[in-house]
């Protein structure tokens, strides 16, 4: 699965998680589950990651794997 990220979210996130905008993705939060290998991109770079779930806030991030990283 590919989804759409803004990379700059990484910048207010101590992780390094990329925060998923789910508001924009319809239905995107319905499909989404723990731990699940996905590939997120913005207009540039395209990098592999992992879902991760915050309970605490109701929020989906992708722990992205920056050695998988390629240019569009």
């Amino acid at each position: 699965m590919k989804i759409y990220v803004d990379f700059n979210t990484m910048q207010t996130e101590v992780r390094e998680r990329v925060f998923i905008n789910t508001m924009i993705h319809p239905g995107l939060a319905e499909e989404l589950t723990p731990g699940m290998p996905v590939n997120i991109f913005d207009e540039c770079p395209e990098v592999k990651a992992v879902l991760e779930f915050d309970s605490a806030d109701g929020t989906w991030y992708a722990v992205p794997d920056w050695s998988t990283r390629r240019d569009l």
